[in-house]
């Protein structure tokens, strides 16, 4: 499946515009994954895997000292792996044959006990999964996490002196004053010219 996906967008790699920077960097991504894969799956076959450690329940720990700042900062990384469905096929339309190389690695009975015992094996393949649109025999039982909304923010109070602020007020000239303010004392409306 991993050569299959090099070789379709080895010619994607080409291009010196963000996309061909891209696809650079997915292609050394799946070389160096099927390296570790490869890896995994011939310890595992000749039994010189160790075995995973089991989750050790939480217990309270020591208070530790402050970690000390880093003198050089840490460089994010250029680019990181889209996490939508099928983004790989949409991108590149000859990947699929990649999807028909993973459903018949999954028919394959020895494979299936590899990845039931070797769970770092999955989570190396889901990114690949996830790009050509693969879903695995699980994930159609994990129910959707529904999002709680997130609280409106509040209205903005209006001012207690309504459109226009005593400033504004004491700057009109009695006769522009509008009807739905109070007019002193003696004034009249003007008569429209």
């Amino acid at each position: 499946m991993c050569d299959h996906l090099r070789t379709a967008i080895a010619p994607y790699t080409t291009y010196t515009t963000l996309p061909g920077r891209f696809f650079r960097f997915f292609f050394v991504y799946i070389h160096r994954a099927s390296q570790r894969l490869d890896a995994l799956y011939t310890k595992w076959r000749n039994g010189t895997l160790r075995p995973t450690r089991p989750t050790r329940p939480t217990r309270p720990t020591r208070p530790t000292r402050p970690a000390r700042p880093r003198t050089t900062p840490s460089r994010p990384p250029e680019f990181r792996l889209p996490q939508g469905k099928l983004w790989l096929l949409k991108r590149v339309p000859n990947t699929a044959g990649s999807y028909d190389a993973l459903r018949v690695m999954m028919q394959d009975p020895e494979f299936l006990q590899f990845l039931r015992e070797v769970p770092r094996a999955i989570r190396m393949l889901r990114p690949f999964s996830l790009a050509i649109g693969f879903e695995w025999p699980g994930d159609a039982e994990k129910p959707r996490r529904i999002r709680k909304p997130r609280p409106k923010p509040p209205k903005p109070e209006k001012p207690r002196w309504g459109k226009y602020t005593p400033r504004q007020l004491r700057n009109y000239s009695p006769g522009k004053i509008p009807d739905t303010i109070r007019r002193p004392a003696g004034t009249q409306k003007r008569p429209p010219r």
